[in-house]
């Protein structure tokens, strides 16, 4: 499953300025390995999502550009009988031309234990894997947590900054029972002026089966009012006032 950045206009009232921008789309797949397996099932993605929170803090590097630390929470439920092995996270390496340098932190249980991980880079793509020795089943919780760099940009048209982030992903071959997505942005950003656009749906759509649950001072939470089926995602933009963090520049990439 590939990764794929897609260009969206933002519409209605609380985009009115019709911003042009641009989704960062972060795919998933469950994953299953070996003969065995396919020999149990023909489908690893016989399984459902009962959740995926995401909660993403942005700051600044030294040198004043955006970096962005991210743990997503993802609650998966797989089939009894022997089918997968684990799950991985597909990330695009690059946003409007410039790195975005991922790098993972961790992968762990709820309770904060490890799980197994491995990451490899190819084709434009960074890929965290979390494959266990033996099959899971049932309900199996994974903890990604890892950092990307500049993440938010600079858009001439609006004079603001802004990050607009396909949080789930719309490749996903199976439901989403709950999607959400808690934002906390730097001290370097003026909170007068931000504001917060969602989309729901497949790929184009601007479906709006979203609610904003929190929007002050410097925190933004959105969250899915029903499931998401396949292929369907959440898209969150959120924009402030332009100058809380340095773009990057031709010199700086």
């Amino acid at each position: 499953m590939s990764a794929r950045i897609l260009t969206r206009r933002a519409v209605g009232a609380a985009a009115a300025a019709a911003l042009a921008l641009v989704a960062l789309v972060a795919c998933s797949v469950s994953v299953s390995f070996g003969d065995e397996a396919a020999a149990v099932s023909t489908d690893v993605n016989d399984f459902v999502f009962e959740s995926m929170a995401a909660d993403y803090t942005l700051g600044r590097a030294d040198d004043g550009t955006s970096t962005m630390t991210v743990v997503e929470t993802f609650v998966a439920v797989f089939p009894e009988y022997d089918q997968n092995r684990g799950m991985r996270r597909i990330l695009p390496d690059s946003y409007l031309g410039a790195p975005l340098h991922p790098q993972l932190v961790s992968i762990t249980d709820a309770e904060g234990a490890p799980r197994p991980a491995e990451v490899e880079s190819e084709d434009g793509v960074y890929v965290m894997t979390s494959r266990a020795d033996d099959y899971v089943h049932g309900a199996q919780t994974y903890v990604f947590t890892y950092t990307l760099e500049n993440v938010a940009r600079f858009f001439d048209d609006t004079g603001v900054d802004e990050l607009y982030w396909n949080v789930t992903g719309d490749e996903w071959p199976v439901p989403i029972g709950s999607a959400s997505l808690t934002l906390t942005l730097p001290e370097s950003v003026e909170t007068e002026g931000v504001r917060v656009v969602f989309f729901t749906g497949a790929e184009g759509e601007r479906g709006e089966a979203a609610k904003i649950l929190v929007q002050e001072a410097r925190k933004v939470r959105v969250e899915t009012t029903q499931a998401l089926p396949a292929y369907h995602g959440l898209t969150v933009a959120v924009r402030w006032p332009g100058g809380a963090v340095v773009h990057p520049t031709d010199e700086r990439l």
